[in-house]
């Protein structure tokens, strides 16, 4: 008799793991498989049947196990080939990462974009402080032309000035001499000498033929003429007096008033580009910021760039991953499958040839001949063989489940890696959004800066306007002192006929008071040769 060994179970090896082994008394076995179904071998203990269907079961076996062997062998070899593919991606994938052909994001080119645009705005806005820093130096330095030519045209107006007083002090001290050789004429004309001298003045004209009326007219032909002359002079200078008054004046009503309203304007203009200069510096200092700002966003950007990338392929090589072990998992619950139908169907065929294994085991006990013993050497031989097919089955399939449990703990891996990473593209997408906000604040202080440079461009082109209005009035001050030297000139050349003028009254002074000296020593002499003829005469009449 045989002992009913048994069954099929739908306990998976995990749940109860002490089930995956169990040896009889007998010759069967269990062992199991990834399916959730135990595999039962059965071996006659006492064959009876007979060869022929002994052999029939026995080959159909073989060649189950050898259709197992070859499914095994083909699992194998895709197995292999899969490993080979997923190493020959694993090396695109680094040559991909070494030459970064990876695409970018569409949204970080836009901030690309973005950022160069802002750094053409930046460089233009500072091309436009150098020019306008150029601008406001030539302005100052047209100031300081302004204020150094309005300087010397004061010490040429002090100069004249100063040239004036002095020539009112010769026209003075002309006068007092003027009037001085007057009272000196008079005095001399009062004293009794002068009497004398006016008659022997006389007696030589009449000796001569000129009378005294014709001596006097001619003096005072001459002193009128003198006065003439000064009452001339007199006239140049109070007209050249008028002039410099109304020069003067003309300054006064043409710089003060006038140049009042440009001054404070340029007051105004200076505190505005005190200001300005305040602002630029900080603008200078924002723009430094912002640089730094920018740098940084653009390292943030480079660095989510790089982790963007790795992400991509780090979910390209989750996706491929997934892909091969839903393929694998595919394949194998088609193998499982497989040997489900192999197995029932097996079944079925041990159900079926139960009843000719107990005739054959009946004829067998019975047949207690050479051709039992060999066949029974022959089954056991066969079984031995089976067994250890089944075993080397057994332990492969062992293999497979190990490798689908690893296969199940990468996957978990894997996702959790995959959450990790969307994790990273969430802090991703907030800070894009942070860097985002912080280009349109960048974008919006740029365009101030900007709306800041017309303004400054505006103010630029008033001071151009007022530089230009301020040379007109520099030109029409110089044209006027052009006219005063040449009045100057003229006042020199008149100073210079005043001068010579004074040298030739000089000289004719001189020489009339020689002529005096020498008339009054001749009327002396003749006088004390008259007095000693008469001293003579009366001396004779005593």
């Amino acid at each position: 008799m045989r002992k009913r060994t048994c069954v099929t179970s739908s306990r998976h090896p995990r749940e109860n793991q002490s089930v995956r082994r169990k040896s009889f008394s007998g010759s069967c076995k269990w062992f199991h498989l990834p399916t959730r179904v135990y595999v039962y071998v059965e071996a006659a203990e006492s064959p009876t049947t007979s060869e022929g269907t002994l052999k029939t079961s026995a080959s159909r076996a073989e060649q189950s196990i050898r259709v197992l062997c070859e499914k095994l062998h083909d699992q194998r070899e895709e197995i292999n080939d899969l490993k080979k593919i997923i190493k020959c991606l694993r090396k695109d994938i680094e040559r991909s990462r070494k030459t970064k052909r990876d695409v970018l994001h569409p949204e970080l080119a836009v901030l690309q974009a973005e950022n160069t645009q802002l750094k053409i705005k930046l460089n233009k806005s500072k091309c436009a402080e150098t020019k306008c820093k150029r601008d406001l130096q030539q302005l100052n330095s047209n100031m300081r032309d302004l204020k150094n030519h309005y300087i010397t045209l004061k010490r040429g107006n002090m100069s004249l000035e100063e040239e004036n007083m002095d020539l009112e002090k010769t026209i003075h001290m002309m006068r007092l001499q003027s009037e001085n050789e007057r009272r000196h004429t008079v005095q001399e004309a009062d004293e009794p000498t002068s009497r004398v001298l006016r008659d022997m003045m006389t007696d030589q004209c009449e000796a001569g033929g000129l009378t005294a009326g014709m001596v006097e007219k001619v003096m005072f032909k001459r002193f009128s003429s003198q006065t003439k002359e000064i009452h001339d002079l007199k006239k140049i200078i109070e007209g050249f007096r008028r002039d410099i008054e109304r020069s003067r004046n003309r300054k006064k009503c043409v710089l003060r008033p006038e140049n009042a309203a440009p001054r404070a304007k340029n007051k105004a203009l200076e505190e505005r580009v005190d200001a300005l200069r305040t602002q630029n510096k900080g603008t200078c200092k924002d723009v430094k910021g912002l640089r730094e700002r920018n740098a940084e966003v653009e390292i943030m950007l480079n660095q989510s760039k790089y982790a963007e990338t790795e992400g991509k392929t780090d979910l390209k090589d989750l996706k491929n991953h997934n892909m091969i072990l839903k393929q694998e998992n595919a394949s194998l619950e088609q193998q499982n499958r497989d040997l489900e139908k192999t197995l029932h169907e097996m079944r079925l065929r041990a159900d079926d040839e139960r009843p000719q294994n107990e005739a054959l085991r009946e004829t067998i006990q019975e047949a207690d001949g050479p051709t039992g013993q060999v066949l029974r050497d022959t089954i056991a031989k066969q079984y031995e063989d089976l067994q250890q097919e089944t075993k080397s089955i057994a332990r492969e399939l062992e293999e497979l489940q190990c490798k689908h449990y690893a296969m199940e703990q990468e996957n978990e891996s894997m996702r959790n890696r995959h959450t990790a990473l969307e994790r990273d593209l969430q802090v991703f997408e907030h800070n894009y959004n942070a860097t985002a906000s912080k280009c349109e604040d960048l974008q919006r202080k740029v365009q101030n800066v900007v709306q800041e440079l017309k303004v400054l461009d505006h103010d630029k082109d008033s001071v151009s306007k007022q530089h230009k209005s301020l040379e007109r009035e520099l030109d029409e001050v110089e044209k006027e002192l052009s006219d005063r030297l040449v009045n100057f000139s003229a006042i020199r050349e008149i100073e210079n006929t005043a001068q010579e003028l004074k040298r030739a009254m000089a000289k004719d002074t001189e020489a009339l008071e020689r002529q005096k000296a020498r008339r009054v020593q001749e009327k002396v002499l003749q006088w004390r040769r008259i007095h000693q003829m008469n001293t003579g005469i009366l001396r004779a009449q005593q």
